[in-house]
């Protein structure tokens, strides 16, 4: 589904953030004092850092259970109507806007 490049290490970390960050996955901006993803890793020989909302860190989460594969740090995974209904949590999230509640986080 979502074949992406295995880093040479890869680190995770869910900190409040300091500054106002932008999620590199969907481009909501993550404010200050909220919590986000942080991750960092080493790919192609260079460390590189990002961060994503929560909302897309659980996507990605989702995403490799589902297919047991690297995901790509843009969740770019193409879109395949086959799968449509076959994973409600990530449906709903499909469709999700700041200030809808964030019920997803907790399962």
């Amino acid at each position: 589904m979502c074949d992406g490049e295995e880093p040479g290490f890869w680190y995770e970390r869910t900190p409040r953030a300091n500054k106002v960050h932008k999620c590199i996955a969907c481009g909501v901006q993550v404010g200050k004092g909220e919590r986000y993803q942080r991750v960092s890793g080493k790919w192609d020989g260079g460390v590189e850092s990002f961060s994503r909302c929560l909302r897309c860190a659980y996507v990605a989460k989702r995403l490799a259970e589902i297919t047991h594969e690297s995901v790509d740090i843009y969740l770019d995974c193409g879109n395949d109507p086959l799968q449509a209904g076959k994973y409600p949590d990530l449906d709903t999230l499909a469709f999700w806007l700041p200030g809808d509640g964030e019920t997803w986080a907790t399962k």
